[in-house]
């Protein structure tokens, strides 16, 4: 069941877990910052993430540093930091590039865990009115199509599109089931739903943990067109960045992300291109619908809705026994 809390309040008890967890204050902002919008819009990125695959900041952690740049692009290499600050940084980066020089490209390598919602990042992007696109690897724990050991990881991709108002966000993984799709189950004790996962000797399962445990999770419809993205998103995180990909390098150490900022104004006038964004989505919004069906959403309009709701109200929705583990974790 979910519950509403208010925002400063879940804010309060997010920052203590953060920052016991290693955190300085402005990472924990960062890491805070990115959660929330996740929670809001109802992505499984939230605040279970604090709780999701090596949350706690490495103790070896070092400094940032870009090891490769020309005008266009630049290779960061993350030296075991968080990757939603690692992300950050390469997200502030692109956009600089894109400003001047009409398109950024940055990779990052050296991060061990989770980027989070990558659609944060490039509706960032979008709303320096230029176009975002981010790839993200991450662990092997998903298995390609006619197979059922775990090769790819979750893969997700986001792409960022300027529009007169909220920007238009396409987020999502190529898995059926993110790792933070896993925790939240194995919290709640939620059985999967049949056919989405695999144990660790193959055989299909149910069990969340068995999944967690050196199984393997489904790619997320199931065809060999999922499973081509998946490789694509793996080789542009994996070997472009100089980060693991399909077990080579170090996997539990060596994660690789890589952010693109366009600026339209390449190819036309930037309120030229909004006015034809608006027409596409008009004319998209009146598509003939079927029975049943009141709106089509256009991606990211339906985060937007809820996450405008909730912070009109200054509350977010969250599961009542993940925020019960939140106050008690916070408490500890």
């Amino acid at each position: 069941m979910k519950k509403k809390i208010k925002i400063n309040k879940i804010k309060q008890i997010a920052l203590k877990i953060i920052k016991r967890q290693g955190y300085n204050e402005t990472e924990s902002r960062q890491i805070f910052d990115m959660r929330l919008f996740a929670q809001l819009r109802g992505n499984d990125h939230g605040f279970v993430g604090l709780f999701g695959w090596n949350p706690d900041k490495d103790k070896n952690a070092g400094e940032i540093k870009t090891i490769r740049e020309t005008k266009l692009s630049a290779l960061i290499d993350g030296n075991a930091n968080s990757a939603i600050t690692v992300m950050q940084k390469a997200t502030g980066l692109a956009i600089q590039k894109a400003k001047v020089s009409g398109f950024g490209i940055v990779g990052t390598k050296g991060t061990y865990n989770s980027t989070g919602a990558i659609g944060y990042y490039v509706k960032q992007i979008a709303q320096e009115n230029l176009i975002g696109m981010a790839f993200s690897g991450c662990d092997a724990y998903v298995a390609p199509y006619n197979s059922n050991e775990a090769v790819f990881g979750s893969n997700p991709m986001a792409v960022g599109l300027p529009t007169k108002k909220d920007p238009v966000v396409l987020d999502f993984a190529t898995t059926g089931m993110t790792w933070h799709d896993l925790t939240e189950k194995n919290i709640l004790n939620k059985k999967l739903t049949p056919g989405r996962g695999y144990d660790k000797e193959g055989k299909p399962t149910l069990d969340p943990k068995a999944v967690m445990d050196h199984g393997a999770s489904r790619i997320f419809d199931n065809t060999y067109k999922g499973s081509g993205l998946s490789f694509i998103i793996e080789a542009l995180t994996g070997p472009l960045v100089q980060a693991a990909a399909f077990g080579i390098l170090d996997e539990d150490a060596d994660w690789g992300n890589l952010v693109m900022a366009i600026d339209p104004e390449l190819l036309m006038n930037i309120n030229e291109y909004k006015k034809n964004m608006t027409k596409l989505i008009k004319r998209y919004k009146k598509a003939r619908r079927l029975k049943g069906v009141k709106e089509l959403f256009y991606p990211g309009e339906r985060g937007n809705r809820m996450s405008e709701r909730c912070l009109k109200q200054g509350v977010v929705e969250i599961e009542e026994e993940l925020l019960e583990k939140m106050v008690a974790e916070a408490k500890a």
